[in-house]
């Protein structure tokens, strides 16, 4: 599979982060936990097959099996200014939610949205794949789809779109309509290609800003035959004459254009069995230096602070954030920065405070631990 990749993923519903990827930098640290004294510090710095068995970990829970690595790192291009928009937007509170998402997925792919996992988005690489084009480079697009393992999973929906500005020459007749016809390119031949309708849109000379297709079922040929993929073709067409418009001439953006502006497409994605991508249950390691779990007389993420916490206090969340920058991974996860995970330590001793937000179970747990230690063990806390 070839190293450089186009493809940005953001995760919708379980783990939100989008992702771009490059190789692993060598930046010691990436968390952050609690002193006992109620102070995040930097952690002791990772060692590398610590910094790579984390970053299986992530890719695992992300549901990835590699890491995607793009050679274009430009953020607010087109495809991934698309899906920061998306993350800013579920960041969001829940009752401006639904309102904001629609407006920022333009309404169409709001309903593909609201069941999707997650989303693929697609730079438009026609240039690579067809460098011979000339007159017509501003009509095709092509997409791999080969640059991410998407067999396993349900597609949802898929897109493609392409942005209109306004020009100048179109200011004077705001009644003219145009209909933008998208193909699938099924055979190409020397003199003419063979070509699949799949959508049509009616456009005005005002309407401008991104403008989408459908093109759902044919991605899911695309990702179940990889060599059909031969690429889309556009069509445009004025209402009042009969010739064909070019797309640089009704304002499309080419490949030319703003980076922001380029044509993409978009794949929403639904994992069919959820528990694929739970995390299992790793060996813990014999050495004690290796150990990170289950350490009752120090915090087993700091040596700070470590004559304090000996003092069997009762258990509680303390803080960890995992900072993606500090680990050098800005590179492939572009959002979020980190994310606080945090983690549960310390003894639940009877009776059981009111700030430890216990549950039934939890208590009836402590009272049978103290009738026979030996066959129920004390509850703990979670995160």
């Amino acid at each position: 599979m070839a190293a450089n990749r186009y493809v940005f993923v953001l995760i919708v519903k379980l783990y939100i982060f989008i992702l771009f990827c490059s190789v692993v930098s060598a930046m010691s640290g990436g968390f952050y936990a609690d002193n006992g004294r109620e102070q995040s510090i930097l952690y002791e710095p990772l060692r590398k097959e610590e910094k790579q068995e984390l970053e299986e970990e992530i890719l695992h829970l992300l549901g990835l099996d590699h890491r995607p690595k793009p050679r274009n790192h430009d953020i607010y291009s087109s495809a991934p200014k698309y899906l920061l928009d998306v993350y800013k937007t579920l960041e969001e509170d829940n009752a401006v939610l639904h309102e904001n998402l629609a407006n920022a997925t333009k309404n169409r792919s709001h309903g593909a949205l609201k069941d999707t996992d997650f989303i693929v988005s697609f730079v438009n690489k026609v240039h690579h794949q067809y460098p011979h084009l000339r007159h017509e480079r501003d009509r095709r697009f092509w997409f791999d789809m080969t640059e991410t393992s998407l067999q396993d999973e349900e597609i949802v929906g898929a897109e493609l779109r392409i942005y209109r500005n306004l020009t100048s020459d179109h200011l004077h007749d705001k009644s003219t309509k145009y209909v933008l016809s998208l193909y699938a390119v099924s055979e190409i031949n020397t003199n003419l290609n063979t070509l699949d309708f799949l959508d049509e849109i009616m456009i005005s000379n005002e309407d401008t800003g991104w403008l989408i297709f459908n093109v759902t079922g044919r991605v899911m040929e695309w990702i179940a035959f990889p060599k059909k993929n031969l690429g889309l073709y556009l069509k445009i067409k004025s209402l009042t004459v009969s010739h064909s418009v070019d797309p640089h001439d009704l304002g499309i953006v080419c490949s030319k254009g703003p980076e922001e502006f380029q044509p993409f497409m978009l794949a929403y994605f639904k994992t069919p069995n959820k528990q694929a991508h739970v995390r299992t249950k790793r060996a813990i390691k014999k050495k004690q230096q290796e150990t990170y779990y289950d350490h009752d007389t120090y915090n087993p993420y700091t040596g700070a602070g470590q004559e304090r916490y000996n003092s069997r206090r009762n258990c509680q969340r303390w803080t960890l954030y995992v900072s993606f920058r500090d680990l050098g991974w800005q590179d492939w996860i572009i959002a979020p920065d980190g994310y606080g995970a945090f983690y549960c330590h310390g003894h639940c001793q009877f009776p059981l405070n009111a700030h430890m937000n216990a549950t039934n179970h939890a208590i009836v747990q402590t009272l049978v631990h103290l009738m026979d230690p030996s066959k129920v063990p004390k509850p703990c806390c979670a995160p």
